[in-house]
């Protein structure tokens, strides 16, 4: 009889005891669980759990920046990559590589409580500094149908997800006027549209890539996608084929380009062969900032209401000049 009250008061003690563990464990978890702010997966597929948000980032990619900026948080910007050029406040913060040559380093003496960082880095770089117990979020956006997207993702993780949706939901409603018009236009009314260079090599946007998209919900139809490759080695005679109604070209200097974009239109209208393209005939070139059409970043929506504008002139309320212009914002 003694040991069997022995025994019922082993098992209550083991029963209370595993009970107030598991309340413990449970309660454990909820606390660990309140103290992170954002818990999500990158473009890497790693998990990111963030338990404070950052004051201190480290963006590398201009994309990244240009939205950091946007939603209230250019002074947290601690660094930079050399592409990085927008808005004009980037010039004080420090540099700390490229693209493909990421100083680890200089990241790692910054003190970063997040590196916002794009798929295109060196993965050997973002495992790098993982493995020194930095923060890194990865984000994958390729054209203007991720921008909304990749904007709220920033919002989240940074504890700006108020400004960050005012500002996604504003693009997206800019991208909607322009997709609804151009939907009304019929195929044969979408001007035919060349984007490249004009002097051999002359590479052109072909299919899967920013411009490409751009160029599609502006309602133009991209000549070079029958390429089948993102950026072709184009020859002159399949352009003459296509015969484009408006020629684009990028440039990065805007201050060379405003100087000399007389002299480039005299040079593309006496040349033997592009004067025979009816872009060149009804003087339907224009010169882009290859910044707002190449960076999926808010500037993105700016090239397409502006393409949209000079594509369709009558649909979007724009009276096109007769000659050409620049497009940059």
């Amino acid at each position: 009889m003694k040991q069997i009250k022995l025994y019922i008061i082993i098992v209550s003690i083991l029963a209370v005891g595993f009970l107030y563990c598991k309340q413990s464990r449970k309660q454990l978890t909820h606390n660990m669980d309140k103290n992170i702010v954002f818990s999500g997966v990158d473009a890497t597929g790693t998990s990111v759990r963030i338990t404070q948000y950052p004051a201190n980032i480290v963006s590398l990619a201009p994309s990244n920046t240009e939205i950091l900026f946007d939603i209230g948080l250019g002074a947290s910007i601690t660094g930079r990559t050399r592409f990085c050029n927008y808005p004009p406040e980037v010039e004080s913060i420090p540099i700390v590589g490229g693209f493909v040559d990421i100083n680890v380093e200089r990241i790692v003496a910054l003190q970063p409580d997040l590196v916002l960082a794009i798929r295109g880095n060196p993965q050997k770089s973002i495992t790098e500094l993982r493995r020194l117990a930095i923060k890194v979020f990865a984000l994958d956006p390729k054209d203007i149908t991720d921008v909304v997207r990749t904007i709220k993702d920033i919002g989240n993780i940074t504890g700006k997800k108020e400004n960050a949706e005012i500002l996604a939901d504003n693009l997206a409603r800019r991208i909607e006027v322009v997709s609804e018009l151009v939907k009304t236009i019929p195929v044969e009314l979408r001007p035919k549209v060349f984007y490249g260079d004009w002097k051999s090599p002359i590479t052109a946007a072909g299919i899967n890539n920013p411009i490409d998209s751009l160029i599609t919900m502006a309602g133009g139809i991209n000549i070079a996608t029958d390429s089948g490759v993102s950026w072709p080695h184009y020859s002159f005679e399949r352009i003459l084929a296509h015969n484009p109604d408006i020629i684009l070209s990028g440039f990065k200097n805007k201050e060379d380009l405003v100087k000399d974009q007389d002299l480039l239109l005299e040079e593309i209208r006496n040349d033997m062969l592009w004067s025979k393209i009816k872009a060149v005939q009804t003087n339907r070139i224009y010169f882009i900032d290859e910044d707002i059409v190449m960076r999926p970043g808010p500037r993105m929506v700016d090239a397409l209401e502006l393409l949209a504008r000079y594509f369709h002139p009558d649909k979007f309320n724009v009276r096109a000049k007769e000659s050409s212009r620049v497009l940059s914002h």
